[in-house]
């Protein structure tokens, strides 16, 4: 979704089994959200970018802090670089 500020990604997961907290959600899950706010960083720089997963199992909603995104993309640039 966009607004006048900011962009929501909301990434739906079907689990069968939702985390009930940030700190147990699969560090891929992550990794993926990092990208795609990298993606649309790129394509709307003048808005904040904010993340959530959303588990069809319960329901459960987490937003994923940006930090814990920039985390997630520098271990992937990290992997990427190793290669």
């Amino acid at each position: 979704a966009v607004t006048g500020d900011a962009v929501l990604i909301a990434d739906y997961k079907t689990d069968q089994a939702a985390p009930a907290s940030l700190a147990e959600v699969p560090k891929a899950y992550i990794g993926q959200l990092a990208l795609y706010r990298a993606v649309l960083g790129r394509i709307y720089p003048e808005k904040t970018i904010r993340a959530a997963l959303v588990f069809t199992e319960g329901p459960n909603v987490i937003e994923v802090p940006g930090a814990a995104m920039d985390a997630a993309l520098a271990e992937i640039v990290r992997k990427i670089t190793l290669r």
